[in-house]
This record gives C-alpha cells, sequence and structure tokens, in this order.
C-alpha cells in the first residue's frame, strides 16, 4: 500500500533557513584568507611578485569554489521552499474542494429531509 506524501512545512521552512545559513557561512570562509595579499607583498616585498600574484589567483579561485558551493547550497534552500508553498497551495485547495463536496452533500440531505428539491 502506498503511503500519502507528505511534508512538514515548520521543519522545511526551518532547514532551508538552515542552508541559507550555511551558504553564508561558505562565502565568509571563503573570503577569509591566511593572509591579505597586501600584508604577503609587504611580508615578501617586490622581488617575490610573481608569488604574490599566483597567490592572488588561488585566493580568486578558491573563493569562487566557496561561491559555488553557497550557491549549491542557497538553490537547495529555494527547492526546499518551493515545494513547501506548492504543498501548502494544494492543501488549502484540497481543502477547499473537500469543503465544496461537503458542503454540497449536506445541502442535498436536508433538501432531501425537507423535501425542497432546490427549485
Amino acid at each position: 500500500m502506498s503511503q500519502p506524501i507528505s511534508i512538514e512545512t515548520d521543519t522545511a521552512a526551518a532547514e532551508a533557513h538552515a542552508w541559507r545559513t550555511y551558504a553564508q557561512e561558505l562565502e565568509d570562509y571563503g573570503k577569509n584568507h591566511a593572509m591579505p595579499l597586501e600584508e604577503l607583498h609587504a611580508a615578501v616585498g617586490d622581488r617575490y611578485g610573481s608569488y604574490v600574484a599566483a597567490k592572488s589567483h588561488e585566493y580568486a579561485a578558491r573563493e569562487a569554489a566557496y561561491a559555488r558551493a553557497a550557491a549549491e547550497a542557497r538553490a537547495h534552500a529555494d527547492k526546499l521552499d518551493r515545494t513547501r508553498q506548492t504543498f501548502q497551495g494544494t492543501d488549502d485547495d484540497s481543502a477547499a474542494r473537500i469543503r465544496n463536496v461537503l458542503d454540497d452533500a449536506s445541502t442535498r440531505q436536508i433538501n432531501a429531509i425537507v423535501g425542497d428539491d432546490g427549485v
């Protein structure tokens, strides 16, 4: 027997928030370098300018990698939010349809008891 599909909306919202927080932490971590380029250049001087340039490229690649990971985390959070909203909307629509069916059935039962045929 198949199980109904459901989602805990509060839990999904909390998880989406956690993913967004994680994404921000990733971006912040990616921007944190062991030694800022200015300090590195001051420490090694112009003689090692090519090393500083290579380190600059390394820092940029590292930041880009963390930014991509953060984007994936945000995309996951967005997917959770969209799924939660879809389920909430579907639940609201289904509840409205059920209410309409029950209201119609109740009206028909009352009409049958009273003898009113709706005219």
